[in-house]
């Protein structure tokens, strides 16, 4: 027989052992754990209630699993994201898909993607909230494998837009979900205080492995343009076994909220003019960074590179995502020199800059500035995601995500379908219609930054 305990218990942690002292004048319980998987802060690894009291040791078990199993998930999540983001279709998509439509065609194709994020983007990330996110992701590495394996096998207009349909299913259920899950299982353990760091590392992992991705897939390009898509495939399928080892970092609402109820909530935020200015710039952000992509392929192609644009345009891109890769590491430090509104305002400029000098001359050494296209992004993503995460309640976390994304891409998508009208009844790109695309974009992109520079004395009142 054991005593009920009369004292609050309390923690302290010597190197690899979190001794557990209980006040039993006859017992001490200890757990001990691999070393490798050290806390940063050992002072938070102690997230279930040691308070509750406890009148067996057999009331530990269960708690101690599921602190491991979410732990698991720290270490896991930053494979599966890597694994997931590993297009390496990504330089060559635009030519697979102009090889086999017209030109106007492709832009649709790429702007039915977007429609069709539209469409699924807030319920996935309600999903998400309700029934939680390990299903979410789970959905999201499926879809990816059917779409990719849709895009090897088939040639037809038909085929290539429901391809296009589980690409975007699969990246809407992603989207936002991938943050909360990384943001709640840190909560879990009560250190949600090193998710900026944590964040910036897997970014950098993710962008590092892109880099390599779109290297091989430029690469495997020469021998035919399928082979990137069976590639990514494999890499999809391995992000779903992954995700299948995860935990649910929290329970799932016990009371289910109706759809609308939950926008509601999520709308309510954007009365704080703070997450409002953060939301506008995201949507910005999402029409110039994927913008600039959709017409580097014409261009590289305008540029004649006798038969090697598949590898020049991988070297390409693996080349910006190592940059990008460097960048996102330092973006905590940017941001604690010059602050999180300087960091985005910075980033929507580099876009701009690129954008111009790529609409204004044709030539190779422009890929001089076009290596640095993914630099924004590995800048941004950490602050934006951390000062979303702080303002938003996790019931509502990836909902919200999942609103911003909507807006973003739903107006890529217009600008999109607006800019393919450059290019009608046209096979091949020209370089005029081309500049022009460019040139219009980059202005839009401007007064966007003006006005938000003109409300950035949010983030100094908040």
């Amino acid at each position: 027989h054991i005593p009920v305990p009369t004292m609050q218990p309390h923690t302290h942690c010597v190197k690899s052992e979190i001794r557990c002292e209980l006040h039993y004048p006859h017992a001490s319980a200890k757990i001990r754990r691999p070393k490798s998987d050290q806390p940063q802060d050992r002072r938070h690894f102690h997230s279930f209630n040691f308070a509750q009291p406890l009148h067996n040791f057999k009331d530990i078990s269960p708690r101690l699993r599921y602190v491991q199993a979410v732990e698991r998930n720290i270490r896991l999540y930053p494979y599966f994201n890597l694994l997931f983001n590993s297009f390496f279709w990504g330089p060559i998509y635009f030519l697979f898909l102009n090889e086999r439509v017209s030109l106007e065609q492709t832009l649709q194709l790429h702007a039915l993607y977007y429609f069709f994020v539209v469409l699924v983007e807030v319920p996935s990330g309600y999903f998400s909230d309700q029934f939680g996110r390990k299903k979410t992701l789970l959905i999201a590495s499926l879809c990816f494998v059917i779409a990719n394996a849709i895009f090897f096998f088939s040639s037809e207009f038909s085929w290539l837009a429901l391809a296009q349909f589980f690409m975007a299913f699969g990246y809407a259920s992603y989207s936002g979900t991938n943050h909360a899950f990384h943001y709640d299982s840190l909560k879990a353990l009560n250190r949600q205080t090193e998710f900026s760091v944590r964040a910036a590392r897997v970014n950098t992992w993710e962008l590092s492995f892109t880099a390599t991705a779109t290297l091989i897939g430029g690469a495997s390009a020469l021998l035919s343009l399928r082979i990137p898509y069976a590639l990514t495939a494999v890499a999809s399928l391995a992000a779903f076994l992954i995700a299948l080892g995860f935990t649910e970092p929290n329970n799932p609402a016990a009371t289910r909220t109706s759809f609308l109820l939950q926008l509601k909530h999520c709308l309510n935020y954007l009365t704080n003019p703070k997450t409002l200015w953060t939301f506008a710039f995201m949507i910005l952000m999402t029409v110039v960074e994927h913008l600039p992509p959709e017409f580097l392929q014409p261009y590289t192609q305008l540029l004649n590179l006798h038969g090697n644009t598949p590898l020049i345009l991988g070297i390409l891109s693996a080349t910006a995502s190592y940059i990008a890769a460097y960048f996102a590491a330092k973006s905590p430090w940017l941001v604690g020199r010059i602050g999180s509104s300087k960091v985005f305002l910075l980033s929507l400029s580099i876009e701009t800059v690129i954008m111009t000098i790529r609409g204004l001359w044709l030539h190779p050494i422009a890929f001089v500035f076009v290596i640095f296209r993914n630099v924004p992004y590995g800048l941004a993503i950490t602050p934006y995601t951390t000062e979303i995460n702080a303002q938003v309640a996790s019931v509502h976390r990836a909902t919200f995500f999942s609103l911003n994304s909507l807006a973003g891409r739903l107006s890529y998508s217009i600008v999109l379908f607006s800019l393919s009208r450059f290019f009608k009844d046209t096979i091949h790109p020209e370089w005029t219609s081309l500049s022009q695309a460019l040139l219009l974009l980059a202005a839009l992109s401007t007064i966007g930054i003006l006005v938000l520079w003109s409300k950035r004395s949010v983030f100094k009142s908040a």
